[in-house]
């Protein structure tokens, strides 16, 4: 799942990981990717830091405190130094959105 508040990114992380075979479902923001973690069984999320309402760190907390098995990528603009303090299975610079695809494989590989 991706969840992010611009459509035109939600749309390119699709074009990405489709392809691979992936089924990319999409969330606006983190109360909507919540109620979808509920129905659906969900490996791993790319999960935007700044979100309308709860913001992505606040997500990321509660989807690892219900969800441990899931995956979580933070895609973000801004810079993110260290992962464990996030407790996110990677981070990745939008910019840098094209190095997703093999993140994705290694993470639901490992």
């Amino acid at each position: 799942m991706v969840v992010d508040d611009d459509p035109h990114f939600r749309s390119l992380v699709r074009s990405l990981l489709e392809p691979a075979g992936l089924a990319v479902l999409e969330a606006g923001d983190a109360r909507e990717c919540l109620q979808r973690m509920h129905s659906h069984d969900i490996g791993l999320i790319v999960l935007d830091v700044v979100l309308p309402g709860d913001d992505g760190f606040k997500a990321l907390h509660v989807l690892k405190s219900a969800f441990p098995r899931t995956k979580v990528v933070i895609a973000t603009a801004l810079y993110i130094h260290n992962t464990i303090s996030l407790d996110a299975d990677a981070v990745l610079c939008k910019s840098d959105i094209e190095r997703l695809p093999p993140l994705v494989d290694q993470l639901l590989e490992g």
